[in-house]
């Protein structure tokens, strides 16, 4: 298993801020324009196919199960904030107690339970904003290495989930909200500490 990622794992370049053009990813639709775009951003859905699209695809391809796609989505949106100064996308990530869950998700993918998602089953996203697919693709890289397990232990050990937790025990419903400030926050603190955010 790779070391614990940090913010050298995500190299982030003009490109990924959209200063200059990118190639398109086959995995978006880009011809299509998604009707649940709202405030200039993809939603949380689009990003998930688009990893599971993303993962599908590797040489040796990767079927993600519903709790790995939610923390990942969980990485993508705390280094986006961090790192490019903006969400990934609008929607309210709850920390539940198997760790960060974007509720508007959830049932998008729940019947598969702990099954992987076949991605022949997933359309393509729509909606993802120019320097989306390289910014994903490298948090990707970055945490590509780690089970939905060891995922989720991750986010369990980090101040955003913790601190939205509060008093839970660790078996509680809880529906509080990660907020955008405590990932930006975190993960902000993470890159520096690394030397990376400016």
């Amino acid at each position: 298993m790779p070391s614990r990622p940090f913010s050298e794992s995500i190299k982030i370049t003009p490109e990924h801020s959209g200063m200059h053009g990118s190639e398109p990813s086959p995995f978006c639709n880009s011809s299509a324009k998604s009707l649940e775009v709202r405030y200039g951003l993809p939603t949380a859905v689009d990003i998930a196919r688009y990893l599971i699209q993303l993962a599908a695809s590797e040489t040796e391809p990767e079927f993600l199960t519903h709790m790995r796609l939610q923390k990942l989505l969980y990485y993508v949106q705390g280094w986006s904030l961090a790192l490019r100064s903006r969400p990934a996308f609008f929607e309210r990530i709850e920390a539940w107690a198997h760790g960060p869950v974007v509720k508007s998700v959830y049932p998008e993918f729940a019947s598969f339970g702990d099954q992987p998602i076949p991605n022949e089953d997933v359309p393509l996203p729509q909606g993802l904003l120019s320097d989306d697919p390289e910014f994903i693709n490298a948090v990707w890289e970055a945490y590509k290495g780690y089970s939905a397990t060891s995922l989720r232990t991750m986010t369990h050990e980090e101040r955003p989930w913790r601190d939205a937790r509060g008093n839970c025990d660790p078996a509680d419903r809880c529906d509080s909200e990660i907020t955008q400030e405590a990932l930006r926050t975190f993960f902000r603190e993470v890159s520096q500490s690394r030397g990376q955010a400016s």
